[in-house]
């Protein structure tokens, strides 16, 4: 399974770049091992000790010992779960950020057949619990095998009746994970994908805020908030009755197992075939290895869980990536393609424009040129080149500045977006990005000044304001092509003729191609292409 072999390099990467931690997690563990081992010979001894002359110095002796290996176990606990929790949380960073990348570089279409805060909550869930199952049992199924054959060996030593007890109810538990095994991961699965479906829908609430004000829809969005809720629930309550089986079933075992060890360890000391020393150490090794029994058990149930969330990572990875060719090209002077069964050629030195009716396809046309969509349909040269060789991400990150219709930005600060998008740290170098680009005559003057925006997020500007500043980001980008989409929606006639001046100062060393209805665009246009 991709996602197996992925967890498996992702895991190995981090623990290897954290050695020190890793070996303090093992030796930690290691010592808490042997620590478990011996307490339980010191109390069964004190109690004999107790119970026979020996001074006040040597009982004393002995509750220090006790202490002190407490304190170090409560120390040793604390500094496991701090690296435990560090280590874990980064595992589980790493595997979301690879499927984001991934989603990346899927088909377009494709991912957008999925809900945003939907698609979000599924990885990130799914990640962690992937994280932490495979960290939680690294090191612990190790130690308690270890542990188990351990204490079994010191069990047969003493009374090998503890140990026949013990085989007697290992195949109970296997049973009993054998029957719930299907119905937990059934549930589980269900139940993830409910909890996911529930809470982007209330995501859903705060996203569409507007438009339910616009048309008044509280009413119906309750009403979906409320259908969508009870069909969580209903899957809750379905995992909760089984899980709640599985434990209650868990703990009639270990009552029934406990009372037999109380009812057989005191007819022996009765009988004084051991003593009350030798009894709590058995009592207190037989709790452990019920423990380590009961961490197999679990194991199996959380094994399931682990299972769903691997099985639904995997349907994302194996989503096919856009396929991409492997050639740079640094500069061109030219880009061909055909689409709709019609070829068209976007040069240097002229102004191009695409034209048509709304949603016939104009947007599309400009994704296929950069190749965010791929049609199979269209072919696109640069210049001579094809599309299909070419590393089209490299092309879109140096060589082309594409501005989208209603781009999406995020309620970051004007300065943070620009320096980011820009790959700048100051406003030195904004400023001299400004002068050799020739932009502060169109984005630095009285009606609209760019630095006056600076220290403002975008999500408190007008769409306007917001529009001009993505405008002035793509015109800044170093770049040979400059697509612009609906460049002079939300903007005054003013400031497009402006922009429409600029663009042409600029066209002999960029090819530029617009998307526009505005007849201001098609009157200068050198090149016009209607689609329909």
């Amino acid at each position: 399974m991709k996602t197996i072999n992925y967890i498996r390099q992702v895991s190995i990467s981090e623990l290897k770049k954290r050695k020190k931690s890793v070996f303090t997690l093992i030796m930690i563990h290691f010592t808490t091992m042997i620590l478990s081992v011996l307490l339980p010979l010191l109390n069964g001894n004190f109690l004999d000790l107790l119970i026979s002359d020996i001074a006040v110095v040597e009982l004393l002796r002995y509750a220090l010992i006790i202490i002190v290996i407490g304190i170090i176990s409560s120390l040793f606990a604390y500094i496991y779960n701090v690296l435990s929790i560090r280590l874990k949380n980064r595992i589980a960073f790493e595997i979301n950020l690879n499927v984001i990348n991934h989603m990346h570089k899927i088909g377009l279409r494709k991912f957008e057949e999925y809900n945003i805060s939907y698609l979000n909550q599924r990885v990130n869930a799914d990640a962690t619990t992937i994280s932490d199952f495979f960290f939680d049992n690294f090191l612990v199924i190790a130690m308690n095998v270890i542990q188990f054959f351990v204490l079994i060996y010191i069990l047969v030593r003493i009374k090998i009746i503890f140990f026949l007890i013990i085989l007697l109810f290992i195949p109970i538990y296997i049973f009993l994970y054998a029957w719930l095994k299907k119905p937990l991961y059934s549930n589980g699965s269900k139940y993830k994908e409910e909890q996911n479906i529930f809470f982007d829908k209330l995501n859903e609430q705060f996203e569409l805020n507007k438009e339910i004000k616009i048309h008044s829809d509280i009413e119906t969005q309750e009403i979906d908030v409320r259908k969508q809720y009870e069909y969580f629930v209903h899957s809750l309550i379905k995992l909760t009755k089984i899980s709640s089986l599985f434990n209650s079933l868990d703990g009639i075992i270990c009552l029934v197992f406990q009372a037999i060890s109380l009812l057989v360890g005191g007819l022996m000391v009765i009988e004084n075939w051991i003593t009350l020393g030798e009894y709590s150490i058995l009592s207190l090794y037989f709790t452990n290895i019920l423990g380590i029994i009961k961490y197999f058990f679990s194991f199996g149930k959380t094994y399931q869980d682990f299972k769903i969330s691997v099985n639904r990572m995997n349907d994302l990875l194996l989503i096919q990536e856009e396929c991409d060719g492997k050639n740079n090209i640094n500069n061109f002077n030219s880009i061909t393609v055909t689409y709709n069964n019609k070829k068209y050629k976007f040069e240097k030195g002229k102004l191009n424009i695409i034209c048509g009716k709304n949603g016939i396809g104009k947007t599309t046309l400009l994704y296929i040129l950069t190749g965010i969509l791929q049609n199979p349909e269209s072919q696109v040269c640069f210049e001579d080149t094809p599309s299909s060789v070419i590393n089209m991400y490299e092309i879109r990150k140096k060589n082309v500045s594409f501005m989208v219709q209603n781009e999406k930005t995020g309620n970051v600060k004007v300065k943070d977006y620009l320096y980011r998008s820009l790959e700048i740290n100051s406003k030195e170098e904004l400023e001299k990005i400004i002068d050799e680009k020739n932009l502060r005559y169109v984005f630095c003057n009285a009606r609209f000044n760019l630095y006056d925006y600076l220290g403002k997020s975008l999500g408190g500007i007008s769409d306007g304001e917001r529009q001009i500043i993505i405008l002035f980001k793509t015109l800044a980008k170093e770049c040979n092509a400059l697509l612009l989409d609906e460049p002079s929606s939300n903007l005054s006639l003013s400031f497009t003729a402006q922009i429409i001046d600029y663009l042409k100062s600029i066209m002999d060393k960029k090819i530029v191609v617009i998307v526009s209805h505005e007849n201001a665009f098609i009157e200068n246009a050198d090149y016009v292409i209607e689609v329909i």
